[in-house]
């Protein structure tokens, strides 16, 4: 079950757009057997601790293909995640960014740092798995400024930002919200593009993508995935952008593919 629907959303995932990633959110089963399932099915693995990055590891998962989430990251979790040469840090606040400016060699290191933006979207879930909207904990506000000051933070101190990231909640089985998350991302990299000249290299849309666990109506994934990037791409053709988009589900890989006794 599992490799089969991580097959379904490569298939149905690389069908509408030509360069795409998957990340497996390890927070929805970090059993290391499954980690190891999801990397040889092509997924790099979403890390929001250093507990689930030593767990990927330790399932013989390549640093390099692991990226480091979560919105409370000591300096100890980045300096293990650098060491290890993780691929990729996906920044949340200004503390962080501070962090990365003072206690690293940027320019030393191959792991690259996404953005994560709230941008400004409620979706339709329960409160305490709802993550996108303006006055969530997580992530830089596009609304109040913080994105783009974080932006210009990174080019001033020469973080190696290459992109932008959005999560707006978890369970939705109705996509609006993605949907909206996505072009509110989409938007604002065009924005900082004719800006600042800056051209995103990537650009996450989260997970969240709903999970039939009793009698929920889950959207199917081909269809979940042309709805989402038909809604992105003309924004990036008009400003003339050409990222990767990533999409990082969890509980949409393995929520069927196991029982509770």
């Amino acid at each position: 079950t599992i490799r089969g629907r991580i097959r379904e959303y490569f298939e149905a995932f690389s069908a509408c757009w030509p360069r795409i990633r998957l990340s497996y959110a390890s927070k929805a089963n970090g059993t290391m057997a499954v980690l190891a399932i999801a990397h040889k099915e092509g997924c790099w693995i979403d890390c929001a601790s250093e507990g689930e990055l030593r767990a990927a590891l330790g399932a013989e998962i390549p640093a390099e293909s692991c990226c480091l989430h979560g919105n409370n990251k000591s300096a100890g979790e980045l300096l293990f995640a650098f060491d290890a040469g993780v691929g990729e840090v996906i920044a949340d606040n200004f503390e962080e960014l501070a962090m990365l400016a003072t206690n690293f060699d940027l320019r030393t290191s191959s792991t690259r740092v996404l953005l994560r933006l709230a941008p400004g979207v409620a979706p339709q879930t329960h409160a305490k798995i709802s993550t996108g909207q303006a006055e969530t904990k997580f992530g830089f506000s596009i609304a109040d400024g913080s994105a783009e000051r974080a932006l210009c933070y990174c080019l001033e101190r020469g973080i190696p930002v290459h992109g932008f990231h959005c999560h707006v909640g978890s369970q939705l089985l109705d996509p609006e919200a993605q949907v909206a998350g996505g072009l509110a991302l989409a938007r604002f990299a065009a924005h900082m593009k004719q800006k600042h000249g800056f051209a995103a290299d990537l650009l996450n849309l989260g997970g969240g993508l709903g999970a039939r666990y009793t009698d929920e109506q889950r959207m199917a994934v081909g269809d979940y995935c042309r709805m989402l990037v038909n809604a992105l791409a003309p924004t990036l053709a008009e400003a003339d952008l050409n990222p990767g988009l990533a999409q990082e589900p969890g509980r949409a890989i393995v929520a069927e593919a196991g029982v509770t006794l």
